[in-house]
């Protein structure tokens, strides 16, 4: 049961890194990801989503 969990909490870092990492491949080449900090991503993707939410909050209301 615990094995679906692990799975899926992978799976969605890998997706969350892939997103990334093809954003950065549009903005810029010198914005890259090391091979280190691609596997960190996967693993800790909760915390770079709740950064990506507080910067995207923060551009809503400073721009305005």
């Amino acid at each position: 049961m615990y094995i679906n969990w692990i799975i899926n909490y992978i799976l969605v870092g890998f997706i969350f890194q892939w997103v990334l990492h093809w954003g950065t491949q549009k903005i810029s080449s010198q914005n890259e990801f090391t091979h280190r900090e691609r596997i960190t991503l996967i693993f800790v993707w909760p915390v770079g989503v709740v950064g990506f939410i507080v910067s995207f909050i923060k551009s809503l209301f400073i721009n305005k």
